[in-house]
């Protein structure tokens, strides 16, 4: 069933958008016009639809009119200002083909019974269990969670948390964590901003994003980020996923 946070961005949209476009940009103010020119509610939170879509929303309409390859994301322009745009991909999807590594689970009990099944508890299995360091090769740090900012062209961003990193070789990594819930998906636009709040705050460090998601209560998917060709300039792309299950020190044996 069609949301009416969808229906109000589809209007949005179909109110703009004319063949060949290749960005269709609004703003908040668009998103109130279009709930009183359909008939629906205001969001009491404007940005929860641009959320939704960026997250797991799917709506036909509008994915119809993308170039064969393509897909239509929204992208952050300023504090207020959007736009949807064309890119090669829009959400990770996973892998069914990859292995199982079972991982003996070092999270504290105490731990496991007071949290709750949220991207906070994910975040904390991945920090007791090393999942950063198994994934990436690399000895890692948790550095910070929830950090938010504003980019420099005024629109905010939020990193659910960041590591400092060190390879064998003593380089440097900075590297924002993206986490999900089962019924989310991770999306390019959270990575691009995740990649861009780290470039600008820790430019001297080689950044790394990394996405994580349960497959199920014991089972986590990894995915690991980086630019194509061009540096910063270029396009995010996955370029590595994994799934590890924790299990009892035994069952891991």
């Amino acid at each position: 069933m069609t949301s009416a946070g969808q229906r109000i961005l589809l209007h949005i949209f179909s109110s703009t958008y004319s063949a060949g476009m290749e960005s269709v940009p609004f703003s908040r103010d668009d998103i109130r016009k279009a709930a009183g020119e359909i008939g629906v509610s205001v969001p009491k939170n404007l940005g929860a639809p641009i959320y939704d879509y960026r997250s797991h929303a799917t709506i036909p309409e509008i994915e119809s009119t993308a170039p064969d390859g393509k897909k239509w994301v929204i992208r952050s322009k300023a504090s207020d200002r959007y736009a949807f745009e064309l890119a090669s991909w829009s959400y990770t999807d996973f892998d069914q083909t990859l292995l199982t590594t079972e991982i003996p689970d070092a999270t504290p009990e105490i731990i496991l019974a007071a949290s709750r099944n949220d991207e906070q508890a994910l975040l904390a299995k991945i920090r007791y269990n090393r999942l950063a360091d198994i994934f990436l090769g690399l000895t890692t740090y948790s550095l910070q969670s929830h950090l938010r900012t504003n980019l420099p062209n005024g629109a905010q961003a939020e990193v659910d948390e960041v590591y400092v990193a060190i390879g064998s070789d003593g380089k440097q990594y900075i590297i924002p964590v993206e986490a999900k819930g089962e019924r989310e998906r991770i999306g390019i636009v959270q990575v691009e901003q995740s990649l861009a709040v780290c470039e600008m705050k820790w430019p001297g460090y080689t950044p790394i994003a990394i996405g994580v998601q349960p497959l199920s209560d014991d089972c986590i998917a990894m995915f690991k980020f980086g630019f194509s060709e061009g540096g910063s300039s270029g396009e995010v792309k996955k370029i590595g996923e994994r799934h590890y299950r924790l299990a009892s020190h035994a069952a891991a044996n």
